[in-house]
């Protein structure tokens, strides 16, 4: 993304035009940076979404440490557990994670009663707060926070949230 940046580490006023344009690797970038990693199901495999759409692509657990499956990185919804094959992802899918540092994501829409790191060095932010549909356990989501004081293994006191 160097080229897309100013001195500043800032998007260049091009670069905003490039991430608005599908298929540009600007956009894929913004996306991926925004999103999340998803993973294109193999060819003719899909899940149903809780909108009753097909997907062809996964969100990814592309954190997590020895899962080389689809079934092992897939973050979709519980009833679409099944039709996620056990499949090994083509290794040049997934970026990987040292887990050196600490890690925040969002657009995962979490649903736990109470947020908790993902891992030692990972914490997911977002727990539906802006879903109208949530489960009939997580009616409201929360807005989730966390207090990062510099510390390398995160823990579930620092996160703070209202539903």
């Amino acid at each position: 993304m160097d080229n897309y940046l100013d001195a500043d580490n800032r998007m260049t006023e091009e670069a905003w035009y490039q991430a608005t344009q599908k298929g540009h690797e600007a956009y894929d970038a913004v996306e991926i940076l925004l999103k999340g990693l998803e993973i294109p199901l193999p060819d003719g495999i899909h899940f149903i979404d809780k909108g009753g759409h097909p997907r062809h692509h996964i969100r990814s657990r592309w954190w997590q440490a020895g899962a080389t499956t689809y079934k092992d990185t897939a973050i979709v919804p519980p009833d679409a557990q099944s039709s996620i094959p056990t499949d090994s992802i083509p290794a040049d899918l997934l970026p990987g994670y040292d887990g050196k540092k600490p890690l925040f994501l969002g657009h995962y829409w979490m649903q736990a009663d109470k947020p908790v790191p993902l891992t030692e060095h990972i914490a997911c932010l977002d727990y539906s707060v802006a879903n109208e549909h949530v489960d009939a356990n997580n009616k409201h989501g929360k807005l989730v926070a966390y207090r990062w004081q510099g510390e390398q293994t995160l823990t579930s006191d620092h996160f703070v949230w209202v539903s």
